[in-house]
């Protein structure tokens, strides 16, 4: 099982939300530093897009090694809820290769917490191993999985 120490840059920060999103009506109070960003907007050239069209992409792959993508994003702000109240582990859903639940157990553990994975499986009492993909970080976190039958 791997052993993540919290790490001393991921500390709260209180929360400053940009002016467009300041009559929101619930706007997170804390911020835990959880993404290297910002990240690069890149000019993206593809065949067959008419000359006056310029496309880019935003490289969210680039948040972090572990936590690539947006998820981090939203659980900058999730995790620093459940650290700010004192919580000690974090409960989430998703499928049994959820990158999101993936993502939830490598940040949980990183900051000291537990996690608890509600995963829908096929077979809630003998899921397939075959491909463990997101699975397998998750596990190696020490997060507890709890397989939930799909609904047909």
């Amino acid at each position: 099982m791997c052993t993540f120490q919290p790490k001393n840059y991921h500390s709260l920060t209180d929360y400053q939300p940009p002016t467009w999103a300041e009559e929101l009506k619930s706007i997170p109070e804390k911020r835990i530093q959880l993404a290297q960003l910002p990240t690069p907007i890149h000019k993206w050239t593809l065949n067959n897009v008419p000359a006056h069209v310029e496309l880019f992409i935003k490289r969210d792959d680039l948040t972090g090694s572990t936590l690539s993508g947006n998820k981090v994003r939203k659980l900058e702000f999730i995790l620093a809820s459940a650290v700010s109240r004192g919580c000690k582990s974090v409960i989430t859903c998703g499928s049994m290769q959820s990158n999101h639940c993936r993502a939830t157990a490598v940040a949980a553990r990183e900051l000291g917490l537990g996690s608890h994975l509600l995963l829908r499986s096929t077979d809630p009492i003998m899921p397939s191993f075959n491909n463990l993909g997101n699975l397998l970080p998750s596990m190696l976190c020490g997060s507890k999985i709890y397989l939930i039958p799909k609904n047909s």
